[in-house]
C-alpha cells in the first residue's frame, strides 16, 4: 500500500496544523495510508493554545521525518519543502508566483487551506473537523479583518454555524489560556444569524 506523509510549512501555524490533521483523517477514512507529521521541534505557544482550545493537540504529530523512497508527500498550506521525496499533491491558498513542482496542485484563493479542504466536501468531515476549519480561517484572517479574508468563506462559516450548531462566540474568541470563553476578548465580527 502506498504511504503518504502530510507536511505543513515550517514553523506551523494554526491553519497548517488544522489542514494536516483534517486531511489525514479524511484520507484514513478512505483507507489511504496517510500520516500528518510535524518535524519541527518547537511550535509557537500561541498556536498550541489556540489548537488546544479546540481540542486539537499539535504535539501528537511532532516526530522526526522518516521515510523511504516509496513514500510520497502531500503538502498543505505551502508549495514546497526542501530535501523530501516525491510530492504527490499540494493544497494551498497562497497565491504567489512560485510554480509548484507537480501538476497535482490545488491553489485557489481562499481564506485558509483548511477551508479549501473542507468546503464542498462537508459530508466527509466530522462536525469537529468543520469547526476546526472555520476556526483556522478566523485565525488566518484575523477574524476577516485582513485582506486575506474572502467573503465567500465568511458566508460559509455563517452557514456552518447555523447548520452544525457551532458556537460562534468560541470561533471569534482570543485571550487567556483558560476555557472560560465568556471572559475572553471577543473581536468584533458581524452577527451571523
Amino acid at each position: 500500500m502506498q504511504k503518504y506523509i502530510i507536511l505543513g510549512h515550517e514553523n506551523p501555524d494554526v491553519d497548517s496544523i488544522v489542514s494536516g490533521y483534517i486531511y489525514q483523517n479524511y484520507l484514513n477514512r478512505r483507507n489511504i495510508d496517510a500520516e500528518f507529521v510535524i518535524p519541527d521541534e518547537k511550535i509557537d505557544e500561541d498556536t498550541l493554545e489556540i489548537c488546544r482550545r479546540f481540542h486539537l493537540e499539535p504535539t501528537q504529530f511532532q516526530k522526526p521525518l522518516e521515510y523511504d523512497d516509496k513514500t510520497k508527500f502531500i503538502l498543505v498550506d505551502h508549495h514546497n519543502r526542501k530535501n523530501i521525496g516525491e510530492v504527490a499533491l499540494i493544497i494551498d491558498h497562497h497565491e504567489d508566483e512560485h510554480e509548484p513542482d507537480t501538476d497535482n496542485c490545488i491553489n485557489e484563493p481562499s481564506s485558509s487551506t483548511s477551508c479549501l479542504i473542507v468546503q464542498r466536501n462537508e459530508p466527509f468531515y466530522s462536525i469537529h473537523e468543520i469547526e476546526l476549519a472555520c476556526m483556522a480561517a478566523m485565525v488566518d484572517t484575523a477574524s476577516f479583518h485582513s485582506t486575506k479574508g474572502k467573503e465567500w468563506d465568511l458566508d460559509w462559516i455563517y452557514q456552518m454555524v447555523e447548520e452544525k450548531n457551532l458556537d460562534y462566540n468560541k470561533l471569534t474568541c482570543i485571550g487567556d489560556n483558560d476555557n472560560d470563553y465568556q471572559n475572553k476578548t471577543i473581536i468584533y465580527f458581524p452577527p451571523c444569524c
